[in-house]
């Protein structure tokens, strides 16, 4: 009855049944400090992410305040009543954290629906393949998928080719009223299309490094290359593609924005 009575002993009650009962109770408390120490520390991390607008690099003192909040209301909490007024405390809090996490309910439901339109929408016009016009000789086709090249080569080919694709798409845009916008940034370049108050369009090509395979170092002993090389890849406005397009030409470029650029109408198509 003493349990019933006295919630807070109850696991020192119970642990006294078996054998080292000082052990383990001393043991409990270690866990239940750990517990309730890393559960403060999380949800003061959380807090301070959401009033830094989902920032990880907050300052110092701005986590110590919502730390040292937190920690000062439970005691606050537990002096006034003891543990019933922390309970208390508790579950009138998370009452309202269960009305936020139906809207997140409903958010993610729309975010799966948006999802799915994309994997439709990427069905249609299938993506060309060739890396080269159909000109080129399957020699120079299987050289270039063998081909590991450096950080200076790739970016000699976005600029050479993949940037001049990009204004010949944007131009050809223009004729038909569609504002478009090449960029070049720190990553690569990138081409935007604004569609009104619908989802606009990207399609950027950025160098990213990659090791080498293992059958790939002894060709390049010779030439005493490192065993990094880098990829022309495609990231489109829902991320990376995970294709490279470094050695295509520059029709087989122009018509992998144009495909994708009519994926991502069809996807505006499914979403109305």
């Amino acid at each position: 009855m003493f349990a019933n009575d006295n919630t807070p002993v109850a696991l020192f009650l119970f642990l006294e049944q078996f054998p080292w009962s000082s052990l383990l109770s001393v043991i409990a408390v270690l866990m239940i400090v750990v517990f309730f120490v890393t559960s403060c520390d999380s949800g003061a991390m959380v807090i301070d992410m959401l009033c830094s607008h989902g920032n990880n690099n907050t300052p110092l003192w701005q986590r110590i305040y919502w730390t040292a909040g937190v920690g000062i209301i439970a005691a606050v909490l537990l002096l006034s009543d003891g543990i019933s007024a922390l309970q208390t405390m508790t579950i009138a809090s998370a009452l309202p954290f269960a009305v936020v996490l139906l809207i997140a309910m409903f958010g993610l439901v729309k975010a799966l629906r948006v999802e799915a339109f994309k994997q439709d929408s990427q069905l249609i016009a299938p993506t060309p393949t060739q890396g080269a016009s159909s000109n080129e000789g399957w020699q120079e086709r299987l050289k270039s998928i063998v081909d590991f090249p450096s950080r200076q080569r790739v970016g000699q080919f976005i600029n050479e080719v993949g940037l001049p694709s990009f204004i010949a798409v944007k131009d050809e845009l223009k004729l038909l009223d569609i504002n478009a916008i090449v960029e070049e940034t720190d990553t690569g370049i990138l081409i935007t299309v604004k569609q009104g108050e619908d989802q606009g369009f990207s399609y950027a090509i950025r160098p990213k490094k990659h090791m080498q395979p293992d059958f790939a170092h002894d060709v390049n002993d010779s030439l005493h290359q490192d065993n990094e090389y880098y990829r022309a890849e495609v990231h489109l406005g829902e991320g990376g593609q995970d294709y490279c397009v470094m050695g295509w030409s520059k029709t087989a470029l122009i018509n992998d924005v144009v495909d994708q650029y009519h994926k991502h109408l069809y996807f505006l198509h499914l979403m109305r």
